[in-house]
């Protein structure tokens, strides 16, 4: 019995564990705000929580402005605590960046590969991205900063 409001049982909720790795490979050069920059962007996230288990591998082409990716999650042949993971989604995506106005624009699905393929059309996402610029540059470190998702 787990409440927010009411009750008088007290649920303790399970630690979270998360694990995020990305590593970006760049045929443009070090410059990074090139208009004509072009990426590779490799990307992993685990998360474990109790007995549910998740894991997503990804990947982006970036040719600015476009940018292209790819996503698997699932544990396939990974069985945790007893119950198979199997399959959940393959994720394809698609986005569009508009450097002046620090716009960006995104489209992704979700195809569902899970047992529950037979009872949803997968999933729409649309993001639209607005970044405030900062008139102040900060420096991390010695210019290692891991590179972000953009979508």
């Amino acid at each position: 019995n787990q409440s927010l409001l009411q009750g008088n049982s007290v649920a303790q909720v399970p630690i979270k564990y998360n694990f995020q790795a990305g590593y970006k490979f760049s045929f443009s050069g070090t410059t990074v705000k090139k208009r004509n920059a072009k990426d590779i962007t490799a990307a992993i996230l685990y998360e474990a929580q109790e007995q549910f288990d998740q894991l997503d591998l990804g990947v982006y082409y970036n040719h600015e402005p476009f940018l292209f990716g790819f996503w698997y999650r699932g544990l396939p042949l990974i069985q945790s605590y007893g119950v198979p993971q199997g399959n959940d989604a393959l994720i394809v995506l698609i986005g569009y960046s508009m450097p002046e106005p620090n716009l960006r624009i995104g489209y992704s699905y979700d195809f569902t590969i899970s047992r529950l393929a037979s009872n949803t059309a997968g999933a729409h996402e649309i993001s639209v991205v607005y970044q405030v610029a900062s008139k102040k540059k900060k420096r991390i470190g010695r210019k290692f900063i891991v590179p972000c998702a953009k979508f």
